[in-house]
């Protein structure tokens, strides 16, 4: 099991990771919003298929990338939640305790490796 030390070192780090998925989040919508535009500000009657084509493989990607962030950010802040109600360190599989090892690497686990 993980001592109380431990915890709130991961927890500091699972806020901090939480922090920065949410503002790259926002940056993500940004770039789309400013993509949408400058693309709306062009005469679209002087773009080559290939422009508009590139212009929706920008928009495609952001978007992944986007839904990454959201999909990591979910299993933060379910993992916050565990913290809170007492089952964070716990395999969901197994109910057997997750190395604190694998908890520095990806505070967010919910299964040991063999699972």
């Amino acid at each position: 099991m993980l001592d109380e030390k431990k915890k709130q070192e991961l927890k500091r780090r699972l806020l901090e990771e939480k922090d920065r998925i949410e503002k790259q989040i926002e940056r993500e919508n940004q770039d789309i919003v400013e993509m949408s535009n400058d693309q709306a500000n062009e005469n679209t009657y002087s773009n080559h298929m290939a422009d508009d084509g590139g212009f929706l493989q920008d928009i495609d990607r952001t978007t992944t990338i986007r839904e990454n962030f959201q999909a990591t950010l979910k299993q933060v802040n379910a993992a916050l939640e565990r913290m809170e109600n007492g089952t964070y360190g716990i395999s969901e599989v197994s109910g057997k305790p997750i190395p604190a090892e694998r908890l520095e690497v990806l505070p967010w686990a919910t299964r040991l490796v063999d699972e």
